[in-house]
């Protein structure tokens, strides 16, 4: 016995049925022909089309089709189908459609004496037979066929244009349904022994016996519809009594029609239609005839004649033989029709619908239930399904379906508009015991889904100073997304107390603030590209490391050959360290034009008090330096300190131009009418003998200090400068200017001028002399801007006090005492 496989659709060759048939032929004992490969598995119904004449069998073999709605054998309208030859050749042809075969005695299949057929799941149609014994569909001259839930339609002949039988022919739950026959026996033509159970034989056409004609032999009738035909139907004697329903009796003999029989006559029935619909596809592999509501065929049969071993009615599995507790007449059940249903939604929207809104009943008294999903009982309680979905079916099909119930489920991953599907089946209930299964399909969309978590990264810490890499994959460590295919990345990322750069290559680089140690709060989004996380946060520290102080260089003066003590506080003074430690000067060094001592002041503990002596090397004049040590305790720095030393300088007695150093300068003008400028420091100027001029700041090089300046002799004229200076004008006229602030004025002898300006700072006179000194305004200040106030002048707009007048009432001067200058 072998399994012989077709993989093309060609009529001859290797691959082909015809060649498979030849094999199995050849091959003794029962084989196998089966149809397998892309072209018979895809979706598109496929044809054989004989163009090299008749399939012959002449061994025991069975031919397993792929579908009577799938695949089909065609004659091509020239010549038989299959011819079954030989005594004894047993042959069994399932799910095929047999079509335009065109042959004396049996244009689909011939079946010659001593052969066997069962037929099964198939459909023979558009056959014709055009002499001979007839049988456009099927001729049985002498063997054995079974005809089992399969339809004979549209076969044409002159005798027994469906099916002509000589032999043995039993019809199970099947359909002879739009035959014609020129002569008599449109469905049927009998010459032999014939069962016909649960069978619909309608709509065909003959002169005589249109259904059946039996011109010898046997025929019976059980469960079976015989009517509608066009014509009388049925000719000659037929044993009935069986749960028949039968048209029209002329013609007919035997029992047919009598006892549990039902006539269209006795039932009413004045047209098929009010019985049984059109042939169409109502399910299964092969056209049926549908009961109609109100039909007499619908629980008019009997359960005792329904053969043993058969379930269901023609259209196979879902449709049950005995649906609603009593069988129905004909090859069709009544039984409730649950239709697929298909269904949308996305990933976060529950889906609500009614699964019974396409399904059917023909009896349209019955209400239809919902009373098993998924194989089990159903009790209306929402359950979860395998996807993760949750599902809550009720009994009028009413359903809710929540694709979100269970975290992480299967379609939660789903990216944006990625899609995948889910399935439940059902079993509806007409109440009267009919019962049809039927899937629903759901296509779940994807949707975007947002990050979730939070931070679970420590970051590392860095030193003080020190920059540092953080990665993307730190931040977003502890985050994900359900979408699979959903990259995570991080965005707005900032951080406090530094510089941060990102680097485009999933790091960023983060300096601290020069010095600065603490905490580091970052703060970021995390995105996957559509939909953001906001507001995460990490932190690290930045540790602190010992700065080194910074010394900021000093100066400082002293007079030509003068020892300086320079206070350590006072040099410290702009000194800093970051780390606000104590700071202390440890040595001094270095020094040039003289020498530096850093001395405890007797008290080695206290450093407070402590000072740098500094004493200018013997007649040096100018700037001198020496470099101290300061230190936090662990590092230091050196810091330069500036000594400009003063000179002593002597005029001539003729008139004399003397500039001071960058020192505290001394310097004696003698005998003639000398210039004299002090320059920085804070410088003592004596003019002496002549009528000198004294600049305490030293205008010509911008210097300043705290001055001392003395006219002596003569009618001088004494600038102050900038700095607190005492001006003493000596002997003689003499014009005193404080200059900027606040000044020391004694006139002296003579007749003085002591000269003011607004915003200069507050000068003192300490002898005035009223009726023989005067006031100076100068810089746009006059008298009638002034106001007195015991001994002090003002500006009145300002309140500003422009002079002390020691031992002067102001209130008693008048203009006469003041001069524009």
């Amino acid at each position: 016995m072998a399994n012989i496989v077709v993989t093309n659709t060609n009529d001859s060759g290797e691959g082909s049925l015809r060649q498979a048939i030849l094999d199995a032929n050849a091959s003794a004992g029962a084989d196998t022909i089966s149809f397998t490969g892309s072209v018979f598995t895809d979706a598109t119904a496929d044809t054989i089309t004989l163009t090299s004449g008749e399939l012959v069998i002449t061994d025991d073999v069975t031919i397993e089709g792929t579908g009577a709605n799938q695949l089909t054998v065609s004659g091509n309208n020239a010549s038989r189908v299959f011819n079954i030859v030989n005594f004894g050749t047993d042959a069994t042809i399932d799910a095929l459609t047999i079509a335009n075969g065109n042959s004396a005695d049996g244009g689909g299949i011939r079946i010659n004496g001593g052969g066997s057929l069962v037929l099964t799941d198939s459909t023979v149609s558009n056959n014709n037979s055009g002499g001979g014994f007839g049988g456009g569909g099927i001729a049985n001259t002498g063997g054995t066929v079974n005809v089992i839930n399969s339809t004979i339609s549209g076969n044409t002949s002159s005798f027994g244009g469906g099916i002509a039988s000589q032999g043995t022919l039993t019809v199970t739950n099947s359909t002879i349904s739009g035959n014609t026959a020129s002569q008599p026996g449109g469905g049927l033509i009998v010459g032999g022994a014939v069962t016909l159970t649960s069978s619909t034989i309608t709509n065909n056409t003959a002169g005589n016996g249109a259904g059946i004609a039996v011109f010898f032999g046997t025929t019976t009738a059980q469960n079976t519809i015989i009517a509608g035909n066009n014509g009388n139907d049925i000719s000659g004697g037929v044993t009935g009594n069986a749960n028949n329903l039968i048209g029209s009796l002329s013609g007919a003999g035997g029992t047919i029609g009598t006892g549990s029989d039902i006539t269209f006559a006795l039932a009413g029935i004045t047209d098929i239609n009010q019985v049984i619909a059109a042939l169409a596809d109502n399910g299964g592999a092969t056209e049926t005839h549908a009961l109609v509501a109100g039909s007499a065929a619908i629980n008019a049969g009997n359960n005792a004649l329904v053969p043993s071993g058969v379930t269901t009615d023609q259209r196979g599995t879902g449709f049950n033989r005995i649906s609603r507790g009593t069988v129905d007449i004909g090859a069709y059940e009544i039984q409730p029709i649950a239709t697929n249903d298909i269904f949308t939604t996305d990933e976060d929207t529950v889906l609500t619908g009614n699964i019974l809104a396409n399904d059917t009943e023909a009896d349209d008294s019955d209400t239809l239930t919902v009373i098993a999903v998924n194989g089990f009982a159903n009790s209306g309680y929402p359950f979860v399904l395998p996807s993760g979905a949750l599902l809550a079916v009720y009994p009028d099909g009413n359903f809710e379906y929540n694709p979100y119930i269970v975290p992480d489920n299967q379609f939660q991953s789903l990216a944006a508009g990625e899609t995948a599907t889910d399935s439940f089946t059902y079993t509806v209930s007409d109440g009267q015991g009919g019962t049809s299964d039927a899937t629903v399909t759901i296509t779940v969309t994807g949707v975007n889904d947002a990050p979730t978590g939070s931070p679970t990264a420590t970051l590392s810490n860095t030193p003080e100073d020190t920059a540092i890499i953080i990665t993307a994959a730190q931040l977003l460590t502890g985050f994900s997304d359900v979408d699979a295919s959903d990259t995570l990345s991080v965005t707005n990322l900032t951080a406090t107390n530094g510089a941060l750069v990102n680097n485009n290559n999933g790091t960023y680089t983060f300096t601290p603030t020069a010095n600065f140690n603490g905490t580091v709060n970052l703060s970021y989004n995390v995105t996957d590209g559509t939909a953001t996380l906001t507001g995460q946060t990490q932190t690290f520290s930045v540790t602190p490391v010992n700065d080194a102080p910074v010394a900021v260089d000093d100066s400082a003066s002293t007079f030509f050959g003068t020892t300086v003590n320079i206070p350590v506080s006072t040099l410290l003074a702009n000194d800093s360290d970051v780390d606000s430690t104590s700071l202390s000067i440890t040595g001094v060094s270095g020094a040039t034009n003289g020498t530096a001592v850093l001395n405890n002041n007797g008290t080695a503990n206290n450093t407070a008090d402590d000072f740098v002596s500094f004493t200018p090397n013997l007649l040096f004049v100018g700037n001198a330096s020496f470099n101290y040590t300061l230190s936090d305790g662990s590092l230091t720095d050196t810091g330069t300190v500036t000594v400009a030393v003063g000179g002593n300088i002597l005029g001539t007695v003729f008139a004399d131009n003397l500039v001071g150093t960058l020192g505290n300068d001394i310097i004696n003008g003698g005998n003639g009418n000398d210039t004299i400028y002090g320059g920085a420091g804070d410088d003592s100027l004596n003019g002496d003998n002549g009528n000198d001029v004294l600049y305490g700041d030293g205008l010509m090089d911008g210097g300043a200090g705290n001055d001392t300046l003395n006219g002596g002799n003569g009618n001088d004229t004494l600038y102050g400068g900038g700095g607190s200076d005492r001006l003493f004008g000596g002997n003689g006229n003499d014009l005193l200017y404080g200059g900027a602030g606040s000044d020391n004025l004694t006139g002296g002898n003579g007749n003085d001028i002591f000269a003011f300006a607004a915003l200069e700072g507050t000068d003192t006179i300490t002898d005035f002399s009223d009726g023989s000194d005067l006031i100076g305004l100068y810089g746009g200040l006059s008298f009638g801007q002034l106001s007195f106030s015991g001994n002090n002048i003002k500006v009145t707009s300002t309140n500003e006090i422009l002079a002390t007048l020691t031992g002067i009432n102001t209130t008693t001067l008048t203009a006469a005492d003041f001069v524009t200058l």
